[in-house]
């Protein structure tokens, strides 16, 4: 009996060893394994595999050969995507080749599996394969934290052996996105940076935006006066539609019907108002309906009748935006059979009453709610001041709230300036993807893996953002204990990489130390005025490459503005100016655009000169 057990047991150790062995990828610093792509993969396949032979290179030195699943390829094997070598219960798990709505997250699953001589990453779809290859970087200490390359982490292996794995990943949000007005210089960097931390890189796949003129155009109102708004007792031409006309429906019906047929991909169709908060209609008919999103709800399951029975897999798309950001009292139709598809974005600026309660009230109304959050990111609008440092923490504590409240996905809204906010970004993306994400888990490994050797004093300087935010200090005691733990950080400094990110810090607080001293001048004394602002624009282009602010938007939107009108030239108006450095008319500012880029070296003996005095 002692025998058998004894040969029972030793059967299970060499079973157990069998299924447990690692899988050998990289050994000393050369090619151990080969990725595979299916014959027919699609682009975002091939993206995923060039993404993983990239950064398997940078983090090794190997660089392992990409082959296609129609050769006869033997040894250890990365298959990425929907490969013929992907078994069965995988592509079940996954849903591969099946339709899933777009609000559903599970469009965004992904398996991480290895088994046997084979480490599958795949998702469900070709963007959830690039989150299955980011995700298995992470696992190897990749992080991503900002979209340059002072927030890029990237450690270094000489072998690669990875232990057996089941992962199985789905999202709490299927629509997680960040949109910002980075310079158009930086949108691949910002596209990749969205991917690496499971982003959709784009808005609602099919969604337009404010299209009510499209819809109904203004070239109608000569002959049909009656489908535009009654404002004070007239038609006007401007603004939005009187959407209680049944011949304002029935062209919205045959719009939706015509773009349909056309985009026949289109997973949605937009009805979305037109922007500004003027020209609402006030006929009776339409105030009998209700409130103008009683009247956005009743325009939209009009023309879904209709829309949605001759489309069955296609959505409605709605905003709840300046007149329309009230609570509704019609519910979409399907609504209490948990059927209805009407999708509503909820702009968090344009509330007309506390947000929280309107996103109960919609909840009500839709089971398919998108929450806009508008975090400060309108340049034109602001002044020196809003580059100051900037947490978010609260904004992401809410997003639980908002899942329980029919919330399939959320849209921030941000300035695209890293150094400022780019870690409530990253945290932001963490949360999206899990609502249970421990903030200071993450804020750690963020301070870990940007200064091993100094994560104190560099989570000391990053808890003066929340400080800030919560206005317990002001900038000028945020500029001195700034520098005064960046100063820490310095002397415990041990690689190039480091030293990068240290002068990335170091950059930004040298760029509010300007503002600063901007604030501090009288303003009627305009050549002093314009002496900081040529040094600023000066500075920002020379920190431009470098992803600490967004040079480009706040040189034109503040800086030369502000020049212009000083030297009495023509403004340039509107929302979001366009002026390209090449189209800016006084010479004068020309010549500083061509100033010494290298002009903001000086931030490093400055720093050490004047800003670190321990502060009280």
């Amino acid at each position: 009996m002692k025998n058998i057990l004894l040969g029972t047991f030793l059967i299970f150790l060499l079973l157990s060893n069998g299924c447990s062995r690692n899988l050998l990828l990289i050994e000393e610093n050369r090619p151990s394994s080969i990725i595979v792509i299916s014959k027919q993969a699609t682009k975002e396949e091939e993206k995923a595999a060039q993404i993983l032979q990239s950064y398997i290179y940078q983090i090794s030195g190997a660089k392992l050969p990409i082959e296609k699943d129609d050769k006869n390829v033997k040894g250890s094997i990365i298959s990425v995507g929907n490969t013929k070598l992907l078994p069965p219960d995988i592509r079940e798990k996954l849903q591969i080749g099946k339709k899933i709505p777009i609000t559903n997250p599970s469009r965004d699953s992904f398996v991480i599996s290895s088994r046997e001589d084979k480490l599958f990453l795949v998702g469900h779809r070709g963007e959830a394969t690039i989150f299955s290859v980011y995700d298995f970087l992470e696992s190897l200490g990749c992080r991503w934290f900002f979209a340059c390359k002072a927030g890029e982490i990237i450690p270094h292996l000489s072998t690669m052996k990875i232990e057996k794995q089941d992962i199985f990943k789905t999202p709490d949000f299927a629509f997680r996105y960040d949109f910002s007005w980075d310079s158009p210089g930086r949108r691949e960097e910002i596209t990749n940076w969205k991917e690496a931390n499971k982003l959709n890189r784009m808005w609602l796949p099919g969604v337009a935006g404010h299209n009510f003129h499209e819809i109904w155009p203004e070239s109608l109102f000569k002959e049909h006066p009656e489908y535009f708004p009654l404002v004070a007792g007239k038609r006007v031409q401007r603004g939005q539609r009187c959407l209680s006309n049944p011949d304002v429906i029935k062209l919205g019906i045959e719009w939706a019907d015509k773009t349909l047929r056309e985009n026949p991909n289109s997973e949605v169709i937009s009805l979305i108002v037109n922007d500004g908060e003027t020209g609402f209609c006030q006929c009776e008919n339409c105030k009998k309906i209700g409130n103008f999103a009683d009247q956005i709800m009743y325009m939209s399951n009009e023309v879904g009748k209709v829309i949605l029975k001759k489309y069955p897999d296609k959505m409605i798309y709605i905003y709840s935006y300046f007149e329309s950001a009230r609570s509704p009292h019609i519910k979409a139709d399907g609504y209490d059979k948990n059927q209805d598809r009407i999708i509503v974005t909820m702009f968090q600026n344009f509330a007309k009453e506390p947000f929280d309660k309107l996103v109960v009230n919609w909840a009500l109304a839709s089971h398919h709610l998108n929450i806009a959050e508008t975090w400060p990111w309108l340049y034109w609008s602001w002044g020196m001041r809003q580059g100051n440092p900037v947490s978010h923490i609260k904004e992401l504590k809410k997003y639980p709230f908002y899942k329980k409240n029919n919330s399939f996905g959320i849209s921030t809204q941000v300035c695209g300036d890293w150094a400022r906010n780019g870690l409530s970004r990253y945290l932001s993306a963490k949360v999206k993807w899990n609502i249970d994400s421990d903030l200071e888990k993450l804020k750690w490994d963020f301070c870990e893996k940007m200064f091993p050797g100094a994560s104190n004093e560099f989570y000391n300087y990053i808890g003066l953002y929340d400080e800030f935010s919560a206005r317990e200090i002001d900038l000028k005691v945020f500029l001195q204990k700034g520098f005064y733990f960046l100063d820490q950080i310095r002397h415990k400094i041990k690689t190039d990489e480091e030293r990068e990110r240290w002068e990335f810090f170091v950059l930004y607080l040298h760029e509010r130390t300007m503002a600063y001293k901007f604030d501090a001048i009288d303003l009627t004394d305009k050549k002093a005025k314009a002496r900081i602002a040529w040094q600023m624009i000066s500075f920002l282009k020379g920190i431009e490459d470098w992803g600490v602010l967004d040079s480009n938007n706040w040189i034109k939107t503040f800086y030369v503005e502000m020049l212009r009108n000083d030297l009495e030239e023509r403004p340039s108006g509107g929302n979001c100016p366009e002026m390209p450095a090449m189209e800016i008319n006084s010479e004068k500012i020309k010549d500083f655009f061509e100033h010494d880029r290298l002009l903001f070296m000086t931030a490093i003996p400055i720093m050490q000169k004047t800003y670190v005095p321990k502060p009280d």
